[in-house]
């Protein structure tokens, strides 16, 4: 198992543990509806910040290709 399939699957433990707790009773409604806009506005910036790289590194190459 690699690192980023690890941090996935517990990632993926955790924003379950927390969605089961807010309709168990056992998290209050702020912590929830805090975390889980914390967790969305992430994974947005991740894409992001990855369609940046991309773009970035094609550049690179054109401008390598250039000289």
């Amino acid at each position: 198992m690699t690192k980023n399939n690890t941090k996935n699957i517990i990632a993926l433990t955790v924003i379950l543990s927390i969605i089961g707790g807010f309709f168990a009773g056992v998290i209050s409604s702020d912590f929830f509806y805090a975390t889980i806009g914390m967790i969305i506005s992430h994974f947005y910036q991740v894409d992001k910040i990855n369609k940046l790289k991309d773009t970035v590194e094609a550049q690179s190459v054109k401008i390598n290709s250039l000289e």
